[in-house]
């Protein structure tokens, strides 16, 4: 071991009375070498003489990990000799910096023991004292302790999107303000928000088969998978590329309306080329019977703020009338209110309001053993209308097969994006 000894300049002798002074420690000189420095002790300068010995008391101290994370457990060991002989009963003083964690006897191996819990990250020095002798310094470092978990392990697309919850913990409590970074087997990327819970609502979509989703922060993650419904038709109307790809949709009307491409506003613009009243633009689904079960959805919004006309779906019936629309009416009496009908005449209306007109609105069909029920939502996914099943008598434009479609009457056009078709 190394011994000190500490004395005051006007005190220094020879290197054999330094020796002499230690008279009564039991100790052998083993190396003739010897270190002088000085140094200030409580205000006074002092001459240290550092030489090393053999015999006396040491004490060294180990630990069972040089980091970890928060939350963990860490083993302090400390053996206590006395010439190389092992010193049992022995009070051993654990400590972090100048903090004194606890205390340890020895047992017959000259061992004492602590656990430490580490609770907050960081770098820690840990020293163990059995009487005058320090152990040297063992250093461990503390880092955070980061949990980020789905809370499923699978989801199931409904119209090609899916929302996935993350939830991320930071020693073992809620971190808020997080960016949860979520990335797809199908190369998509997303990035969601934690909020004061630590949860993250991340948003995924065009879902097609089975994907799988990795979320990760820091250096944690977790996988989820999400799968798709099939799709008889898709397509999000984000270029115009899909225009070309309609094996399931008929444009129809009278006169012929026209689909085409609003790059500022990445959607579709149904237009109905009518000169006057009465005209009509279907985007229609005409070859499926009417015993399949299937569901469309899509949405629409206003052209602009002065178009009288409506969309929404349509089978005929038996007088001739469409048996669900929904109007944006623009007249003085009507202040752009949002009017579904459901029947055979204009005898069954619901005024949803004017709130919604200018917004993002999306239409949900569903047709299932042969009976038709019309939902109507708002750009927040709340339900602003939801129609009761029931039974066409007729498809679109007197047609066998019963069909979805889009209308605008008059002289209009309406924005059209999202038109997804699903088998139940």
């Amino acid at each position: 071991m190394v011994e000190k000894v500490f004395i005051s300049p006007n005190r220094v002798r020879a290197y054999g009375n330094i020796i002499n002074m230690k008279t009564g420690d039991d100790f052998t000189l083993v190396n003739s070498e010897l270190t002088v420095t000085t140094d200030t002790v409580d205000g006074a300068e002092m001459t240290v003489f550092q030489f090393e010995v053999e015999g006396g008391i040491s004490i060294a101290l180990v630990s069972s990990a040089s980091t970890c994370n928060v939350g963990d457990n860490v083993l302090l060991t400390a053996t206590v000799l006395d010439d190389s002989a092992p010193v049992e009963a022995a009070e051993v003083t654990f400590k972090v910096g100048e903090t004194v964690l606890g205390t340890d006897e020895t047992d017959a191996n000259g061992v004492a023991t602590y656990t430490y819990a580490a609770s907050t990250a960081g770098t820690f020095s840990f020293t163990a004292v059995y009487q005058d002798s320090t152990s040297p310094v063992v250093s461990v470092s503390v880092n955070h302790s980061y949990s980020l978990a789905f809370s499923q392990a699978t989801y199931t697309a409904s119209g090609g999107s899916a929302t996935l919850e993350c939830t991320l913990q930071e020693n073992y409590a809620p971190k808020s303000g997080a960016s949860i970074t979520v990335t797809g087997s199908d190369g998509s990327v997303y990035n969601g928000i934690t909020n004061s819970q630590g949860l993250a609502e991340i948003t995924v979509s065009n879902i097609t088969g089975t994907v799988t989703f990795t979320a990760s922060y820091s250096n944690v993650t977790d996988t989820c998978t999400v799968t798709g419904q099939t799709y008889l038709f898709y397509d999000d109307c984000s270029s115009s590329s899909g225009l070309s790809n309609y094996s399931l949709l008929t444009l129809r009307g009278s006169p012929s309306p026209t689909l085409t491409f609003d790059s500022t506003n990445s959607c579709y613009v149904l237009a109905n080329n009518a000169s006057s009243s009465g005209g009509h633009s279907m985007m229609a689904i005409d070859s499926l019977a009417g015993e399949n079960s299937y569901t469309m959805q899509f949405k629409t919004k206003p052209y602009n703020t002065t178009d009288n006309g409506g969309t929404g779906y349509a089978y005929k019936g038996s007088n001739g009338m469409y048996s669900i629309y929904y109007m944006y009416k623009t007249g003085t009496s009507d202040s752009g209110n949002i009017t579904i009908n459901q029947g055979s005449s204009d005898s069954a209306q619901t005024n949803i309001g004017s709130n919604h007109r200018d917004e993002w609105l999306t239409h949900i069909i569903t047709v299932s053993n042969g009976k038709v029920t019309y939902v109507l939502k708002d750009s927040t996914d709340t339900a602003l209308y939801t129609g009761s099943a029931f039974t066409p008598s007729k498809g679109i434009q007197s047609d066998t097969k019963p069909g979805i479609t889009i209308l605008w009457w008059n002289t209009s056009k309406v924005f059209v994006k999202d038109i997804i078709v699903e088998a139940l």
